[in-house]
Formats: structure tokens, C-alpha cells, sequence
């Protein structure tokens, strides 16, 4: 979810969004519009842990949402994931200045069925 702008440093830059080989997917395809946002509106993020040191936070967080509207040109499927994730980010005079998330799309493809699973 985005941060409200009033929480941004002016000069905020996020490096890098959760999903990014995800998205890079869907602007190459002409879709940047279907993000994992817009395709799970009813998504929620659970902190599972973070820690803060200096300018410096790191969180653990998990995604759960479900998969309603078209992702990056993929059907919806109907299908409730939970998907981790990190974020890193850097807080400056009580502002957010940098941000990178990570999150686990291998796991959001299997859950969603877009993946089938490996076999031996």
C-alpha cells in the first residue's frame, strides 16, 4: 500500500518494488496498470517482525490477498495467497527517504497456479 506523501521525504526514491521481475513482466508487455495492488485491492500486509537501527529499518512482512483483477495480463484467479516479503528502507528526520522490497514471486506464481509445480 502506498505511504501517504506527508510520511516522504521530498527527495523519496524507492529503489526497488517487491515484485519487481513482476512488473518489468508487465511493463515489457504493455501493462504496468495491472500491479499487484490494483490486481489484489483487498490485499493486507502483516508485519512479522522489523528492526530499527539509526536510519535504518528492515521489516518482514507478509502479503495475503486475494487475486481479483487481471496481474500483469494474468487472469484473476480467484485464489487467496499469503507471500513474503521484506522491505529495507532508510527514515530521515521522521520521513521515509529510501525504500527496496523483495518478495517471494516464485511463491506468488506457484500459489496462484501459474507455475507448475517441479517434478523429480
Amino acid at each position: 500500500m502506498p505511504l501517504p506523501k506527508s510520511e516522504l521525504a521530498s527527495d523519496f526514491k524507492r529503489t526497488r518494488v517487491g515484485f519487481q521481475h513482476l512488473r518489468d513482466y508487465g511493463d515489457r508487455k504493455g501493462l504496468p496498470g495491472q500491479n499487484i495492488t490494483d490486481a489484489m485491492p483487498e490485499r493486507h500486509d502483516r508485519i512479522e517482525d522489523f528492526i530499527a537501527e539509526g536510519e535504518n529499518v528492515w521489516m518482514r512482512f507478509r502479503l495475503n490477498a486475494l487475486h481479483s483483477k487481471p496481474l500483469y495480463g494474468l487472469p484473476p484467479a480467484g485464489k487467496h495467497v499469503d507471500v513474503a516479503e521484506i522491505g529495507v528502507m532508510r527514515v530521515v528526520d521522521g520521513k521515509w527517504k529510501q525504500a527496496w522490497y523483495f518478495g517471494d514471486e516464485l511463491g506468488l506464481l506457484l500459489q496462484l497456479g501459474f507455475v507448475d509445480t517441479l517434478q523429480a
